[in-house]
């Protein structure tokens, strides 16, 4: 297992290869599991989640993290990326395209004008020649 270091913000942290085990768990969490949503760690990246940083890094919790920047993380994620080629090129990458397909299936099908509410019902609709609040 490769590790190399990157310092970010005086602080030192470690870029860890994950291993099998490491990647079997990710992939057994990401899709059986339905965990609380961190929607600004989940899309802050397009290609990396913080959780996957954080399984990827030593020295460094999510709390620290949030006190970071956008671009002081990106060179973490870039390293993350360098160190963990496999995980990306034949595990992460791959079932991100596939959830984006099911994604697009879902709403396309959905997506039906019969499907979608109308955008008022009728007791919030003004009556003709009347204003909400407004005088008779």
């Amino acid at each position: 297992m490769s590790k190399n270091t990157i310092e970010v913000d005086g602080q030192e942290i470690v870029i860890k290869e994950m291993t099998v085990a490491d990647m079997e768990s990710w992939l057994e969490t990401n899709t059986t599991t339905q965990s609380e949503p961190d929607l600004v760690g989940d899309l802050l990246f397009e290609e990396v989640s913080l959780r996957d940083v954080l399984l990827m890094t030593e020295g460094v919790t999510r709390s620290e993290l949030s006190r970071l920047t956008p671009s002081q993380i990106a060179p973490i994620v870039q390293r993350c990326r360098t160190v963990n080629p496999a995980f990306f090129a034949r595990i992460r990458d791959p079932l991100q395209r596939i959830r984006a397909r099911q994604l697009g299936a879902l709403l396309s099908s959905s997506a039906s004008s019969d499907d979608l509410p109308a955008p008022w019902s009728a007791p919030d609709m003004p009556m003709s020649g009347s204003t909400p609040g407004g005088a008779s």
